[in-house]
């Protein structure tokens, strides 16, 4: 017999003013693990971004996100 798990994980950033996005690292890859890893998809919005995965010493996967500025005024 084997066991499904699902996981489900939705963080939202809410600020009081505009402000401009910067470069941003989130540790939130699975990890190289012997266990499979059925399926897994991992969003950001604004869509207008670039992701670079990287790997930390650990072996977890890191996902730093750059996003383009808006021009200002």
């Amino acid at each position: 017999m084997s066991i499904h798990v699902a996981l489900s994980h939705v963080t939202h950033y809410r600020y009081a003013k505009s402000v401009d996005l910067g470069l941003m690292s989130s540790a939130c890859g699975p990890p190289p693990l012997p266990t499979p890893i059925l399926n897994y998809s991992f969003k950001i919005t604004p869509e207008e971004h670039f992701i670079n995965w990287q790997q930390d010493p650990q072996g977890n996967f890191q996902a730093r996100s750059s996003f383009r500025r808006r021009p200002t005024n």
